[in-house]
């Protein structure tokens, strides 16, 4: 049985909740809650999505897996001020900043606090989009140097967000590190046929 939070209310956090509302069942015993520093008092649920909104210290405390679907310049903050609760727990950095020294990697590199880099590479859209009569599953990367997290986190992302997971080895950490389209893929390719139309239109006009 994993327990999952997810620190964050933004897209991502709103599109692993809508994951987790799709696939997970009973019999997985998995569980998931979102928070965030400023929630008092929980009892609400994210988007219609069926994942509770918890307090903070309370849901950190529970969890196994700590999500952390925040702006990636708020990382070394939040795991400073939290350190102690935080220890024994699994960290998911799911962030693409391009600025050094932003990432769990560089931010827990002189302690033994267990870290992942996962779901980096998804876009909210496409999870958003994303139903459980969908023929393909969505594809995402996890890495991380040590093994236990990593699969726990792949076991997490399998069996309770209708993941397929990738396990990628720990040296090729700086070519997943900043991965994500959040406008989703379809949009991407909708917004590049538009740009060339556009371009050989202008192109002909100019011409004539």
């Amino acid at each position: 049985m994993v327990r999952a939070v997810i620190l964050g209310t933004g897209d991502e956090s709103h599109a692993l909740c809508h994951l987790f509302k799709n696939y997970n069942t009973a019999s997985s015993g998995n569980y998931l809650e979102v928070t965030k520093p400023s929630i008092q008092k929980g009892g609400k649920t994210l988007h219609e999505t069926g994942v509770l909104i918890s307090e903070l210290h309370d849901s950190l405390a529970r969890a196994n897996i700590v999500i952390l679907a925040i702006p990636a310049k708020a990382l070394r903050t939040f795991v400073s001020d939290h350190l102690q609760i935080l220890k024994d727990k699994i960290l998911v950095d799911v962030s693409n900043s391009w600025t050094r020294g932003e990432d769990l990697n560089s931010i827990l590199s002189m302690t033994d606090v267990r870290f992942v880099k996962a779901f980096n590479d998804l876009g909210a859209v496409d999870l958003l989009l994303d139903k459980p009569t969908s023929k393909d599953k969505i594809q995402t990367k996890v890495c991380s140097k040590y093994s236990d997290a990593a699969d726990a986190v792949k076991g997490f992302a399998e069996e309770s967000l209708g993941l397929d997971v990738k396990l990628i080895p720990y040296e090729r950490y700086s070519d997943i590190a900043q991965h994500q389209q959040s406008l989703g893929e379809n949009w991407i390719k909708a917004a590049i046929l538009i740009v060339v139309v556009f371009a050989i239109a202008e192109l002909y006009a100019i011409l004539r």
